[in-house]
C-alpha cells in the first residue's frame, strides 16, 4: 500500500469535555482512513445489540458490561465494511458500576467515516480482559445508542466467501446453530456476513462464553474460531 493512501493517527487522544460521571473516557490507540484496501479482513468483526433505528455516530457508543468485567481493560475496535476505516480504543471498565449498558466516549480523528454509515456498514468488537496489545478473555456486546434489555445480537463476520455458522454449546442437548447471511450490496472487505442471535429464544443452559464460529464450503471446514460472548441471558 502506498504511504500516501494511508492516513493514520498514532498519537493517543483522550475524550474531552461533555462527558457524564458514569461515562467511560476512551483513548484512541490507533485510527486509520485509507484509500485502497488490498486484503480481506479478519474473521471476527463485531458483536452488537440491535437497537431499532440506531445509526453509527462519531464519538460515542455503548457497551453492556457484566459484574465479571468490572475493572477490566477494554479494547474496542470499530471497522467499516469496506475496510477503509479502522479505529482502536483503549479503555477500562468501571470498578464499581452496576452491570448493564455504559456509554463510552472518545474523540475520533475522522468523523466523516460515520457520517453516512448505517448499522450494516460499521461494526464494533469490544474485547475484555487483555487490552489491545494482548488476547482478551471475551467479547461484550456494543450498540450505537443505549440498549434496553438484551434481545437480538448481531454478529458481524468475514466469511471470506464461505458459509458461516455461529454455534452456541449447551449444558445438555444439542447446541444452538445460527446460520449467517450475506450482507447485500456494498463493498465487503472487513466483513461480509451477519449472524442474528436472539438471546430471548436461547435455552437457559446455553453457554455463550463457549460460542464458536464455523466457516465451510461443502464438506471442507476451516478451523473453528472461538467467540466467547460475555452477556447474561434475559430472564
Amino acid at each position: 500500500m502506498k504511504a500516501a493512501a494511508l492516513l493514520a493517527l498514532m498519537v493517543p487522544v483522550t475524550a474531552a469535555g461533555g462527558t457524564a460521571a458514569e461515562d467511560i473516557a476512551a483513548t484512541v490507540a490507533e485510527e486509520a482512513y485509507i484509500a485502497e484496501v488490498p486484503v480481506s479482513g479478519r474473521p471476527r468483526a463485531g458483536v452488537m445489540e440491535q437497537v431499532t433505528g440506531a445509526r453509527p455516530r462519531a464519538g460515542a457508543l455503548w457497551l453492556r458490561l457484566t459484574e465479571e468485567t468490572a475493572g477490566d481493560p477494554l479494547c474496542i475496535e470499530i471497522s467499516s465494511r469496506n475496510g477503509r476505516y479502522t479505529l482502536r480504543l483503549d479503555a477500562e471498565a468501571p470498578a464499581s458500576a452496576p452491570p448493564g449498558p455504559v456509554r463510552v466516549v472518545y474523540v475520533p480523528g475522522f468523523p466523516q467515516a460515520f457520517a453516512d454509515a448505517d448499522s450494516d456498514h460499521l461494526a464494533v468488537l469490544a474485547r475484555v480482559g487483555g487490552g489491545c496489545d494482548r488476547p482478551g478473555e471475551g467479547v461484550v456486546p456494543a450498540a450505537w445508542t443505549r440498549p434496553a434489555s438484551p434481545g437480538l445480537l448481531q454478529v458481524f463476520v468475514n466469511a471470506a466467501r464461505l458459509h458461516a455458522e455461529l454455534v452456541v454449546p449447551r449444558g445438555d442437548g444439542a447446541p444452538v446453530v445460527v446460520p449467517c447471511t450475506k450482507l447485500p450490496g456494498g463493498q465487503s472487505i472487513a466483513f461480509d456476513s451477519r449472524c442474528d442471535l436472539d438471546l430471548t429464544a436461547l435455552p437457559a443452559d446455553s453457554r455463550l462464553a463457549d460460542a464458536r464460529l464455523f466457516r465451510k464450503r461443502g464438506p471442507n471446514r476451516a478451523p473453528p474460531l472461538p467467540l466467547p460472548i460475555l452477556v447474561a441471558l434475559p430472564r
